[in-house]
């Protein structure tokens, strides 16, 4: 099964980046899998929302006031 996908992409990667990616997709050719960057991508979004809350959490600005009353807790 394909999914076709419709939407424009454009995402900048710096070049450490796309090497990581291109690490991965090597080890999984070796192990006789085949995987896409695009793949790699979609499929670390897709572990990115698993992890969203404390995403949304880590990167929501705290005040001094709530960072007392979480301490307190």
């Amino acid at each position: 099964m394909t999914r076709k996908y419709t939407e424009a992409k454009l995402l900048s990667l710096s070049k450490k980046e796309r090497e990581k990616l291109e690490e991965i997709k090597n080890k999984v050719s070796e192990t006789g899998g085949e995987v896409s960057i695009n793949q790699l991508l979609r499929d670390g979004i897709e572990l990115l929302y698993n992890y969203k809350e404390k995403i949304i959490e880590r990167y929501t600005p705290k005040s001094l006031r709530n960072l007392i009353e979480i301490d307190r807790r």
